[in-house]
């Protein structure tokens, strides 16, 4: 495990947590997104609904990568204009 601090294990940690917390907002920030661009609005599907946690991870902010972790599935979108929300989230 080298170049593992206890810090950098923290950290890393911390931010999974944070990911998890603004994941759990998420509706929050799509309904803040919608109303500020209305033209980019994304309408649900009727009757859908999670079946447990979303949890995102920004993994690269400048490039806009977000990893999204549902149940054992993980998928990779990137989208500069959510990452920067997401940041702007925890500050």
């Amino acid at each position: 495990m080298a170049g593992l601090s206890r810090r950098n294990f923290l950290s890393r940690g911390s931010m999974t947590v944070v990911a998890a917390g603004v994941a759990g907002s998420m509706p929050a920030i799509a309904t803040t997104a919608t109303s500020a661009a209305p033209e980019a609005s994304v309408a649900l599907e009727e009757g859908s609904a999670l079946e447990g946690p979303l949890i995102a991870q920004v993994t690269n902010l400048q490039q806009g990568a977000i990893s999204l972790f549902s149940g054992e599935q993980e998928f990779q979108i990137f989208d500069r204009d959510l990452a920067a929300k997401l940041f702007n989230a925890i500050k």
